[in-house]
């Protein structure tokens, strides 16, 4: 994916059979020029690494490299040369590079103006037009810190002058290892000052190694021409190292890599909620006596899951769980429990779709060693509900009544779904068992399934008929009455239609026969229904059976099927992954058979990281590291939290150093009073920016405290923060922010070279304002440069060194200053969280500062903020292109077809996620007439186009027919308008609803 502002360098063509399918072959052998031609083309217009890949005789693919512009002998001009004014600002005594002679010889037809002092220059820009360039060299050597704070308030006077004669020419800073591994880190001080005046003027800052400018054979001022046209260019600083280009960009550190026992999932479960959402639940420590802790490895789906998943059932039936037929391990169990062990291979009837579930011992059966997962996940709902039907409800192998000359008969609807082929595999069984005939009498939904049945179970069922409509009930009867029955009607049907055929089945039930109704729907619901003829009608719903009779009927299935004696259903496996994907599809009531789970993959650990990105879980706060002997400067703000959440989570520390300029205060005082008896304290009044004072400061420490160990770990949080407007900005204000920040940080850095202190944590504080300095904080910025460059300094030294990038919390200068604190957020900066500061901290020194980068950013961007304000925040420029790839996603989802889809979510109460779009009508959701007219009545009103379509394509399409009828409609300019407007006019006439009630 091509980076904003940038472009795409490789040459990539494709010729494949999908882009032209000629039959011509005879006549030629290729789409276009062959393979050999265009290699020769691309070498000659100077492509290089040219390779093609053949696809099969007639198509391939061609890539090359594009010619680099920086090898390329024509030079390139920002402008007409002979209107163009230079300036290269730099003393030759430091231009080793001899950078001066090359550009004069460069630009030999501008007027080249070199100048060495700060007040001829700051005259001479006052000058300077749109299409003139500004060579600013003075970052060509190594600032120290006798000298960075002039050259920084040198580059901020040519700027405010610049600003002041409102002079749009560019500024280009030519600078020396100041970025990238920051050997010059000093240098940043300057850098920070270019950053914040590129709001105001065209800066550009090209960062160069001595490889790149010693090549004599780099082309280096097309390159820097290339990089500082700032109109094709969306970038503002550049790091050039070995004749290569380089930009600083964010990325994400990712917590779950990080060592930290604490994020290991033993510790959690997880479990699918209705809307296929997961959520974490922290495991028991402990489990109840007669409790079984059971890791999940297969799941059966029911019917009344895909109800619930939809949204389709009373909460009655939604709060008797989602998911129910489970099988697994035994992974732990209670102190009295008898039945199992751990390791055992377990099947239980009350499961739920999840990684884990725990249940009473008198819930859980064995499986079988012949039977696998899957295979037993297929049983417990379906065969216990029929087992239980069959057998001790409608007493079908009663034998006390028992008659071979006028055996009893079952009806069984849907027979090939779980229930109906569970029914089937079960009569199967018991006949064969017991030498008893039973009628079997079944209904399907399509010829398939009649062709299925017939194939499978021919020779054992009596008669086949459709679900579809009531025609059932005679053409049993006459069944019945040809196979010499009296009865007038079958001794028992297993149900599990709607009760709109309610009707229907007691016609066709015999005198003294039973209905067992396993439809869910009706179980909850409050229909009464006439009864007649001594009739029996039995609602059953298998959760609610005695824990005993399900283990004990789960036990007698599974052993059966284990013996070969009963068979299973077909059972078509779903990975957990497509868990949504089987639900809607038993929901289509298409399948044959049985739908399970295989949960085989982890699902916990991935929720873990998704829910706790960047973040750690910790079971307590305890921190695992060996600070002894601490260092702070200030003692208050974020370092005084710092210190307090060490001392109260460490039991290591014996010792801490404070560095402060001004005096004791109170707060800092109460944190002393309060573990002093643990802990030495020695405070310190002293100028952390005054390098002999700090210096005196240490010696005197360890000459006065014999039993002083070494300083072994520094906290340097020091802020000050000052605001001047960019044409006030002040020499003064630069050095007293210098003085306390980036002084503090070169004393304290070599002190601990001079003391050989062996540091293990050196961590410093910086700001988000770095990367977008949108305050009146230039002197601020400067310094907070200087610490990101201090800290890949140090680190390339090998020595330890973290800075953190924040914006402060309540804790400092935000907390008093609200305004500014609001004005943060509307900009798209955020106050970052106290916790999560330390939490950083935590990770920074529980992982002895492994694996992570010199900068943390560990504050939030509003980049909604951040987009309305028109910042350009360079170095989060992946996640700004992220967000506005998002939001234009968003935007584009506006469509036709989410329109309709939300309009009938609504209207049917239905969430659009759980919506059949491709398989079932609109009319199989059960709507009436007034609905249709309803949904026309907004979608004529909606697209501002009459009859775009009629009532019959709404009630017999489903939502993605009716998504593409509109849009089709559309497209073509309603040209079927009429056509559907008569349909209408006759549909809306007779259209008698039923029920006028909502």
């Amino acid at each position: 994916e091509v980076t904003k502002g940038f472009i795409p360098m490789d040459f990539i063509f494709g010729a494949f059979d999908q882009w032209s399918s000629y039959t011509d072959t005879d006549i030629r052998d290729h789409v276009c020029m062959a393979p050999n031609q265009w290699k020769s083309l691309l070498n000659n217009k100077g492509f290089t690494n040219i390779n093609s890949i053949p696809v099969n005789n007639l198509h391939f693919l061609m890539y090359a490299q594009k010619p680099l512009i920086i090898n390329n002998n024509h030079g390139i001009r920002l402008i007409n040369s002979q209107q163009q004014q230079v300036i290269i600002y730099g003393n030759p005594v430091h231009d080793k590079f001899n950078i001066i002679s090359r550009l004069e010889c460069y630009y030999q037809t501008s007027s080249v103006n070199v100048i060495d002092n700060l007040q001829e220059m700051i005259l001479s820009v006052q000058d300077m037009q749109e299409n003139d360039i500004i060579f600013n060299l003075s970052l060509l050597q190594q600032l120290d810190k006798n000298n960075f704070k002039d050259s920084t308030m040198e580059y901020i006077q040519i700027s405010q002058e610049l600003l002041k004669a409102k002079s749009r020419c560019k500024h280009i800073l030519l600078s020396l290892n100041s970025t990238m591994d920051s050997k010059f880190y000093l240098n940043s001080s300057v850098v920070g000052a270019l950053r914040y005046f590129t709001r105001f003027n065209d800066n550009v800052l090209l960062d160069f190694d001595e490889t790149t400018l010693n090549d004599q054979q780099f082309n280096l001022f097309n390159l820097i021409n290339t990089l500082a046209d700032t109109k094709g260019n969306y970038y503002r600083e550049y790091a050039i190292r070995n004749c290569k280009t380089y930009i600083e960009l964010a990325r994400r550190e990712n917590g779950s890599k990080f060592s930290n026992k604490n994020l290991e999932n033993d510790c959690l479960y997880a479990k699918f909620n209705p809307d296929l959402s997961i959520q974490l639940y922290e495991r028991p420590k402990q489990l109840e006596p007669n409790q079984v802790e059971i890791k999940i490895k297969a799941s059966g789906i029911n019917f009344r899951d895909s109800l619930i998943y939809r949204d389709l059932v009373s909460q009655q039936i939604n709060s008797t769980g989602f998911g129910g037929d489970s099988t697994g391990v035994v992974t732990r169990v209670g102190d009295q429990v008898s039945k199992c062990k751990v390791g055992d291979r377990v099947c239980l009837l009350i499961g739920s779709f999840g990684s884990h579930h725990i249940a009473h011992e008198d819930y859980v059966c064995l499986i079988p060693d012949k039977v696998s997962f899957t295979e037993a996940a297929s049983i417990p709902t379906t065969y216990v509900a029929i087992y239980r039907c069959l057998i001790k409800l409608a007493n079908l192998f009663d034998e006390f009544e028992y008659n071979s000359s006028t055996p009893k008969s079952v009806l069984i609807h849907s027979a090939t779904g779980g229930i109906g082929l569970s029914a089937l595999n079960i009569l199967k069984w018991k006949m064969k068992q017991t030498g008893m005939k039973i009628n079997i009498f079944a209904t399907v939904s399509t010829k398939e399934k009649e062709n299925y049945l017939e194939q499978n179970y021919g020779s054992m069922i009596t008669g086949i008929f459709s679900s579809l409509s009531t025609e059932y009930v005679d053409g049993i009867k006459r069944k019945l009455l040809e196979i010499g029955s009296i009865r007038g009607g079958v001794d028992a049907i297993l149900n599990t239609f709607a009760s709109d055929f309610m009707h229907a089945n007691f016609s066709t039930l015999a005198q003294d026969g039973t209905i067992v109704d396993l439809s869910v729907t009706h179980i909850y619901n409050h229909e009464l229904f006439k009864f007649r003829n001594n009739v029996v009608y039995i609602t059953t719903d298998v959760s609610q059976y005695p824990a005993i009779f399900q283990a004990k009927a789960v036990g007698i299935m599974l052993e059966a099927i284990s013996n070969k004696e009963l068979d299973l259903p077909p059972i078509k496996v779903y990975p957990v992954s497509q868990l949504n994907d089987a639900l809607a599809f038993i929901g289509e009531r298409k399948h044959i058979g049985k739908l399970t789970i295989d949960y085989d993959q982890d699902i916990v650990t991935p929720q873990l990281i998704k829910q706790n990105q960047n973040k750690i879980i910790k079971e307590n706060n305890d921190i695992k590291s060996k600070i002894k002997c601490l260092l702070i400067t200030g003692q208050k703000g974020m370092v005084l939290e710092t210190l307090r959440w060490i001392l109260e989570n460490s039991n290591k520390v014996t010792d801490v150093i404070i560095l402060t300029k001004s005096s004791m205060k109170w707060d800092i005082q109460r944190t002393i009073n309060q573990y002093k008896s643990n802990v030495n304290f020695y405070f310190k009044s002293v100028d952390i920016g005054n390098s002999n004072e700090v210096h005196e400061t240490i010696n005197q420490l360890y000459n006065e405290n014999s039993k002083l160990p070494p300083v072994d770990s520094i906290l340097h949080f020091a802020n000050l923060h000052t605001e001047s407007e960019p044409l006030e900005i002040a020499y003064d204000e630069l050095s007293s922010v210098h003085d306390s920040k980036t002084m503090g940080l070169i004393n304290l850095h070599e002190i601990s070279l001079l003391c050989k202190w062996n540091i293990k944590h050196f961590i410093i504080s910086s700001s988000t304002l770095v990367y977008i300095p949108t305050f009146n904080q230039c002197a601020f910025i400067s310094a907070n440069l200087v610490y990101d460059s201090f800290s890949k300094y140090r680190r390339s030294l090998g020595l330890e060194c973290t800075n953190l990038l924040f914006t402060l919390p309540s804790a400092g200068y935000v907390s008093p200053n609200k305004s500014v604190e609001s004005s943060l957020g509307h900009t798209g900066v955020l106050p970052t969280n106290i916790s999560k500061i330390l939490g950083t901290i935590d990770l920074i020194i529980s992982n002895n500062n492994k694996d992570f980068g010199t900068n943390l950013i560990i504050s939030k961007f509003n980049f909604d903020a951040l987009k309305r304000m028109g910042e350009k925040v360079i170095q989060l420029d992946y996640y700004m292109n992220q967000f506005e790839s998002n939001t234009h996603t968003i935007k584009s989802q506006d469509s036709t077809k989410d329109k309709i889809i939300s309009t009938i979510s609504d209207l049917l109460s239905i969430s659009a996620s759980k919506l059949n779009y491709s398989s079932m009508k609109l009319k199989d959701y059960g709507v009436d007439s007034l609905f249709m007219v309803q949904l026309k009545n907004w979608i004529q009103k909606e697209f501002q186009k009459p009859n775009i379509i009629s009532i019959s394509q709404l009630q017999n399409s489903t939502i993605d027919t009716i998504i593409q009828i509109v849009q089709n409609s559309l497209i073509n300019n309603g040209t079927d308008s009429k056509k559907n407007s008569n349909k209408d006019e006759k549909e809306i006439k007779n259209s008698k609803p039923q029920n006028n009630k909502h």
